[in-house]
């Protein structure tokens, strides 16, 4: 059987792109029954491969060639990895579908919501079958945009965990001694979209009382830690001595980033897998995390949560997260959440197409 893969879209520098590419990498290598085309605008070598059409995205030139290509196929079954299928492709279809977080959180860019929902629209009623990662995001798709649940597949995806660095080649970094700190620190690594509730977190960590007055907290993302309504925020709240802006870390000194860290904060409004929790997983730091659907799903109990939506739930979160002892472990989440089960269950819905 010939299996059609339209990787176009997907990038290694999100976690989503890095995830998929992964999977599908992986699904090539071992798959030996099956014929695989793909279509990518990746340096990007499989071991299985019968052939390889590079194609840019978003290149008017791009979407004239693939159109061309396409005409040449004799399709059996293509897989889209992205909600911009293009219009022109009349055959059956499986295609991704992530997240609908850009329905909500799009921003001020009128004309770039409208066009995302146009295509979204016009993707998911002329799929054959859609994948997501989760139960949340099915409900989403089934509920506010009609999709039959007979259409809806949902594919357990895995933690995208780094190898770590080999940090025994290394002087030994203590943080709290480079940032001259009197206290333990947070964290919170992430961009700082409208989904990522920043500013109820510098509230709720303004208002901690003095027994924690000393506490510190790294805001770590290169265009986060350039946000000047942030920073701000930051001065009006006299945070000036406890909050530490962070554009990157060195990767060889991540694990004593976060291994020293008290624990990681993440007090997003909505999220869809992949999340921003894979590198307190990978150190086994403790979590403190918005109570949704999505992050329950796959976290279980393993972490604390907190109403994202109330800064006083989010302040008294805090103090008790602040007063626990015990160190996390995640075992059970990462034994769930592999690879191998992620290759088997995105091959068979595949084959069920």
């Amino acid at each position: 059987m010939k299996i059609w893969l339209d990787i176009r879209s997907l990038s290694e520098k999100n976690h989503y792109g890095s995830m998929m590419l992964k999977i599908i990498k992986k699904l090539v290598e071992v798959d030996n029954k099956n014929e695989y085309i793909i279509y990518t605008h990746h340096t990007i070598w499989f071991k299985k491969q019968e052939r390889i059409t590079s194609i840019k995205l978003g290149d008017a030139l791009g979407d004239i060639k693939i159109s061309k290509e396409f005409k040449k196929e004799n399709f059996a079954l293509m897989v889209f990895f992205d909600h911009r299928v293009p219009l022109f492709y009349k055959e059956d279809f499986i295609v991704m579908i992530p997240s609908l977080k850009e329905s909500f959180f799009m921003g001020k860019d009128f004309l770039a919501r409208e066009i995302y929902n146009y295509y979204m629209k016009k993707t998911i009623s002329r799929a054959k079958k859609i994948i997501c990662f989760e139960k949340y995001t099915a409900w989403e798709l089934n509920e506010r945009l009609n999709v039959n649940e007979t259409k809806i597949a949902i594919m357990k995806p895995f933690f995208d965990i780094q190898k770590k660095h080999n940090i025994s080649n290394t002087v030994k970094i203590d943080i709290k001694s480079k940032y001259n700190l009197q206290n333990d620190y947070l964290i919170y690594d992430g961009w700082n979209g409208a989904n990522k509730n920043i500013e109820n977190l510098l509230k709720s960590f303004s208002k901690l009382n003095w027994i924690w007055s000393n506490m510190h907290l790294f805001i770590i993302w290169e265009e986060t830690s350039k946000d000047t309504d942030l920073r701000d925020i930051v001065i009006a709240r006299k945070l000036q001595d406890r909050v530490e802006f962070i554009s990157h870390i060195n990767p060889a000194e991540e694990a004593y980033y976060y291994s020293q860290a008290k624990g990681v904060v993440f007090p997003s409004i909505y999220e869809s897998f992949p999340f921003d929790l894979k590198k307190p997983v990978q150190y086994w730091v403790p979590i403190l995390s918005s109570d949704l659907w999505s992050i329950r799903e796959f976290m279980w109990n393993h972490i604390d949560y907190f109403n994202p939506k109330s800064t006083y739930d989010m302040w008294e979160a805090l103090e008790k997260f602040l007063r626990k002892k015990k160190k996390p472990d995640y075992t059970d989440i990462l034994s769930n959440l592999t690879l191998p089960k992620t290759i088997k269950e995105f091959y068979s819905i595949i084959m069920k197409a």
